[in-house]
């Protein structure tokens, strides 16, 4: 863990106990946090300059004057704000300075730790992303990571049998009703022998006895 203080100072702690490592004194007032890039720490006073320390030792390894607010590094530069908004490519290894913007002025830094992309606003609202020549391609590989391969659905498992399950009561159907008897229905046998019998002409009381008057 590395800190710095209003007072100057810069500090490398433990990360679990937070045990001093090593502390390093830069000579002027820190205004803006210490920013670790890989294993250099940047740090800027208010006397306009931008100081490198090594991450493990805190040993001081350059200084570079006129630039105060680290914007973002690469492999071998540094990109830093002055106090008049003036844009500068430090050397990574030595410090040496160079003026990139020529009389344009930015006035608000924005600090970016995770690739060497410089993002700029001028005083008019104007914003800028700068990248430096040769390693574009490689920021945006790591932009944009490849996408996964989409998984092929897997198939469905049959459900266990749940062995306290209850088991579904047995549905019974409806038995055919058998047609009810018509107690008062004949059928064609009772029909037929109740029909009445054919007029034989017979009179089964005999002969008319007055039949002769």
């Amino acid at each position: 863990m590395i800190v710095a203080t209003e007072a100057g100072y810069v500090y490398g702690l433990e990360t679990d106990r937070g045990t001093q490592l090593w502390r390093a004194v830069l000579g002027g007032r820190v205004e803006t946090p210490a920013m670790v890039v890989g294993s250099q720490v940047f740090v800027g006073t208010d006397d306009v300059s931008l100081h490198a320390l090594d991450a493990a030792t805190g040993d001081n390894l350059w200084s570079a004057p006129g630039v105060d607010r680290f914007l973002a590094a690469s492999d071998t530069k540094v990109y830093a704000l002055g106090s008049t908004g003036n844009l500068a490519a430090i050397d990574k290894s030595t410090g040496e300075t160079q003026l990139l913007n020529g009389g344009m002025r930015y006035m608000t830094a924005v600090p970016n730790l995770t690739s060497s992309r410089v993002y700029l606003v001028s005083p008019d609202g104007l914003i800028q992303c700068l990248q430096e020549p040769g390693v574009v391609a490689d920021q945006a590989a790591e932009a944009q990571p490849e996408a996964p391969m989409a998984d092929e659905p897997a198939e469905e498992a049959m459900p266990a049998d749940d062995p306290f399950a209850a088991e579904p009561e047995p549905v019974e159907e409806p038995a055919e009703e058998a047609p009810e008897d018509d107690p008062f229905a004949f059928g064609d046998e009772e029909a037929e022998s109740e029909a009445p019998a054919e007029d034989s002409g017979d009179d089964p009381f005999g002969d008319d006895p007055f039949a002769d008057f």
